[in-house]
C-alpha cells in the first residue's frame, strides 16, 4: 500500500506475527479483521504495523516500559511523555512516524494505549477512545482515532460494540461542527436571546438543553442550546470580578426571564443527569426547569449496563466527536475563565445532539413507557434530595452494635481456629490473608494473571 486509506497500528507482535512476518495475523488479528469489516472498512484499503516489532517477553508491551523513575534508571528506560521506555519503543516510534509520513495514510488507528501514547503523547485509551484527533508529522496533516485494542477486546467482549462504533467513525466523513458559541455575552444579548426563545415557546414545543456549572456550591453559569451548534453561556461568578459577572438589578432581571421561559409549558428541557441541576437552580433561585427529557436516563433504558457519562454517550451518538471533557470540569483558580463558559457550551449543544439520537431510539425500541418510569423515578428522587431522608437515629445505633457484636464474635472465632489475632489495628492484610486462607484453612487455590508478566500469582 503506498497511500492507504488506513494505516491501522498495533502495539508490537506477538508469536504468530513473527512467525509469519505480518501483523495481526493471530486471534486478535482476526478479530480486528472481522471489526473491521462491520464497520464498513475494506481489508484492501488498510496498512498493517506496529510501535514496536520485537516481539516483548511473555507478549506483554509492559515489559518495554518502567513504572516509576528509579527502575527506569535501573533498567535503561528514557523518558517520553509521562512514561519511562526502553530505547527500542523509542526507534519504533521514529520509524512509524517516518512511516506515516513516506505513506501519507487518510486515518491512522492506534490500537491500544501505546499507539495512542506513540501517536499524540497521550495515555488512557478508555478515556480518549473514539475522539477524532488531528494529527500533524512535518506538515503532514492525518486523522487519528484511538481504538481499544481487539486482544484486550477479546478478554472484555462487551468492550467489542463501541469499538465497532469508533472504527465506523473513522470510516465516515470528518465534519469538525462549525460551533456558534456565545460567551461573554452582553446584557443586551442575554435578554434578546432569552426574549427571542420564548417568543417561540409561546407559539409551539420547543426543546431546549440546559447545564449549568457550578462552583463552591454556587452557579457559575448557565449554558442553552436550541440546536446541536448553537448555544449561549450565561456567567454570574466571574474571577475578574468578585461581585459577579452582573450588576445586582440585571442578574434579577436575567433570573426572572430564565424562570419564565424554563418554565413555561412548552419549553422542552433537555438535560444530563438533570437532578443535579435542577436542585441547584431550585435552592438557589427557587424554580425548577421544566425537564422533558435527560439523556442519562435515556441511555440507560436503551442500553442498560453501559456508561451513560455524557462523553461516552457522545462517543456512540455525535456526529464529530472530539476531547472536551476536561477542558472545564473542574474549575482551576489559574483556569482562563472564557475556557469555563465554552466548555459549558460544549455540554449544552452535545447534550441537544444525543438527545434527538437517543430519542428516536426509544420510539425505535419502542421503549416510551419503560423511560416514563425511570423519569418518574427522577422526579421522586429529586424531591428525596430537597427534602433529604428521616433517618431513625435509634434504630441506626441498635444495628451498629449488632454489627459490633457479630464483628466480635467471628473474631473470637478465628482466634479458637487459628491460636492468634489474624487481625491488626488496621484489619487483616493481604499476606495475613493468604497464610489463613492457604495454610491454616487449606482452601482451594485460586490464581490471578499478572498483567505485566502473564504469569498466574496468588491473589
Amino acid at each position: 500500500h503506498p497511500r492507504p486509506k488506513f494505516l491501522i497500528v498495533g502495539e508490537a507482535p506477538g508469536k504468530n506475527e513473527v512467525d509469519a512476518g505480518v501483523p495481526f495475523v493471530g486471534a486478535s488479528g482476526q478479530e480486528l479483521m472481522r471489526m473491521l469489516a462491520e464497520a464498513g472498512i475494506s481489508e484492501a484499503q488498510c496498512a498493517f504495523t506496529n510501535v514496536v516489532n520485537i516481539r516483548p517477553p511473555n507478549n506483554s508491551i509492559a515489559r518495554f516500559f518502567a513504572t516509576s523513575k528509579k527502575k527506569a534508571a535501573e533498567s535503561g528506560c528514557l523518558p517520553y511523555a509521562g512514561k519511562y521506555a526502553l530505547p527500542i519503543v523509542y526507534e519504533g516510534i521514529r520509524a512509524l512516524r517516518q512511516e506515516i509520513i513516506n505513506r501519507k495514510p487518510e486515518v491512522v488507528i492506534g490500537c491500544g494505549n501505546t499507539a495512542l501514547w506513540a501517536c499524540t503523547g497521550e495515555w488512557g485509551i478508555m478515556k480518549w477512545r473514539g475522539f477524532q484527533i488531528e494529527g500533524n508529522i512535518d506538515c503532514h496533516k492525518f486523522k487519528f482515532i484511538p481504538v481499544v485494542h481487539p486482544a484486550a477486546i477479546l478478554r472484555s467482549w462487551a468492550w467489542r460494540w463501541f469499538t465497532v462504533v469508533d472504527l465506523r467513525r473513522s470510516a465516515g466523513p470528518w465534519r469538525m461542527p462549525d460551533y456558534a458559541f456565545t460567551v461573554r455575552p452582553s446584557f443586551d444579548t442575554v435578554m434578546d436571546t432569552l426574549g427571542g426563545l420564548l417568543r417561540i415557546v409561546e407559539q409551539q414545543p420547543y426543546a431546549i438543553a440546559v447545564d449549568l456549572e457550578t462552583r463552591v456550591r454556587h452557579i457559575a453559569c448557565l449554558g442553552l442550546a436550541w440546536s446541536s451548534r448553537h448555544a449561549l453561556c450565561i456567567p454570574f461568578m466571574c474571577v475578574e470580578d468578585e461581585e459577579g459577572y452582573w450588576s445586582f438589578e440585571q442578574e434579577v432581571q436575567i433570573w426572572d426571564k430564565l424562570r419564565e421561559l424554563l418554565t413555561h409549558p412548552n419549553c422542552r428541557v433537555i438535560g444530563q443527569n438533570f437532578a443535579y441541576d435542577n436542585q441547584y437552580l431550585i435552592r438557589r433561585v427557587g424554580f425548577a426547569a421544566n425537564l422533558a427529557d435527560d439523556t442519562m436516563f435515556q441511555m440507560h433504558v436503551c442500553f442498560p449496563g453501559t456508561k451513560k457519562s455524557l462523553d461516552f454517550i457522545s462517543s456512540i451518538f455525535c456526529e464529530y466527536h472530539s476531547f472536551w471533557k476536561e477542558e472545564g470540569k473542574e474549575w482551576e483558580k489559574n483556569m482562563d475563565e472564557d475556557q469555563l463558559w465554552v466548555y459549558n457550551c460544549k455540554d449544552a449543544v452535545t447534550t441537544y445532539e444525543v438527545n434527538e439520537a437517543l430519542h428516536g431510539l426509544l420510539h425505535k425500541f419502542q421503549l416510551q413507557e419503560q423511560y416514563h418510569e425511570r423519569m418518574q423515578v427522577q422526579r421522586v428522587a429529586l424531591r428525596m434530595m430537597l427534602r433529604g431522608v428521616s433517618t431513625d437515629q435509634s434504630y441506626k445505633r441498635q444495628l451498629s452494635r449488632a454489627c459490633q457484636e457479630a464483628i466480635t464474635q467471628r473474631r473470637d472465632f478465628l482466634l479458637d481456629v487459628v491460636g492468634y489475632d489474624v487481625f491488626g489495628p488496621k484489619g487483616i492484610s493481604a499476606q495475613k490473608m493468604k497464610k489463613l486462607c492457604y495454610e491454616i484453612l487449606k482452601l482451594p487455590l485460586k490464581y490471578r494473571i499478572d498483567t505485566a508478566t502473564k504469569s498466574r500469582v496468588l491473589p
